[in-house]
């Protein structure tokens, strides 16, 4: 009795404490837009319009593929195109919605997972278009981070991956020279 009680104790602990990785998760995401503040928008009005184009709601899941998943607090889209109007008055550019610049971004992934042997992958892609006249320009911009982790990511781990990631594409589009020499009708 003496012998398994220790066993049945440790037993009881991984379970109670590998629990909490299976609960669902809300996310609440903070982007922010890394941009320096600049004159380089000169006052040009610009249209911004943000679709999430995801397959599904999901973020992914704190543990392994399809275990314990993770949704937005949020409307993402709703929040990105707060983030990205952000950015640009930070670069002096004025948002309009009736402007002859336009910038559209789509969200096509956000995803965090974890599999068995504790590797933890998290990735962001927009694609992005600017606009004006008759000249355009699209890119993808991704940011992912693989590791590998000893324990499923906590709550808060996820929420800050997440949201770095949106950080990272979200900042890559805005600081795109040829994005801004296409809303400056250059």
């Amino acid at each position: 009795m003496m012998r398994t009680c220790p066993f049945f104790l440790a037993a009881c602990a991984l379970v109670l404490l590998s629990g909490c990785a299976w609960t669902p998760q809300r996310a609440t995401l903070r982007p922010v837009a890394e941009v320096a503040p600049s004159n380089i928008g000169h006052g040009i009005n610009v249209s911004v319009t943000v679709r999430d184009e995801r397959a599904t709601e999901s973020l992914g899941a704190r543990r392994f593929k399809f275990e314990a998943g993770i949704v937005a607090e949020q409307d993402i889209a709703l929040m990105l195109r707060k983030v990205l109007e952000e950015g640009l008055a930070k670069q002096s550019y004025r948002v309009s919605p009736a402007a002859a610049a336009r910038l559209s971004v789509s969200l096509k992934l956000l995803d965090t997972h974890s599999d068995p042997l504790g590797r933890w992958c998290v990735s962001a892609t927009v694609v992005a278009r600017a606009e004006y006249r008759k000249e355009h320009y699209e890119h993808e911009y991704t940011s992912v981070q693989r590791s590998v982790r000893l324990f499923v990511p906590t709550a808060g781990d996820n929420e800050e991956a997440l949201s770095k990631h949106l950080s990272a594409v979200i900042t890559a589009v805005l600081n795109d020279p040829e994005v801004a020499r296409i809303l400056q009708g250059a």
